[in-house]
């Protein structure tokens, strides 16, 4: 029997588990930048993140932006997808977008957007 996928919100205590999946995606950030990170997302309509886990463990995370426009309908980007590695091929990936997608078409969103780079944790350098 497969275990039990669930998606759901995350919060600043989520912080640690969060780390450890942005430490395998190659990003170098510390414990409390994502807690305080996390506590400023928290309470914007605009962000979700959503966790995955199977057995109380956080296997993947949804990190999704609502961006309003003036020319067209709000559209929402994905901001960070990550399966831990061990669990990637199982179809977790597909529900934290199932459910990414279904908070953005309730806020109105025509569209969503997934750029990817090579490191997702730099940006380019500008200065």
């Amino acid at each position: 029997m497969k275990p039990e996928v669930i998606v759901r919100l995350a919060g600043p205590s989520d912080a640690q588990s969060i780390t450890a999946l942005l430490l395998e995606l190659g990003c170098t950030v510390e414990g409390s930048q994502v807690r305080d990170r996390l506590s400023r997302l928290e309470g914007s309509a605009s962000d979700r993140v959503l966790l995955a886990e199977i057995d109380d463990r956080v296997v993947g995370l949804l990190g999704m932006h609502i961006a309003p426009l003036l020319h067209r309908d709000s559209f929402g980007r994905i901001t960070a997808l990550i399966v831990t590695q061990e669990h990637r091929g199982r179809g977790i990936g597909s529900r934290l977008l199932s459910a990414g997608e279904e908070w953005a078409l309730s806020q109105g969103c025509t569209q969503i957007e997934l750029k990817q780079r090579r490191s997702a944790c730099t940006g380019p350098r500008l200065l």
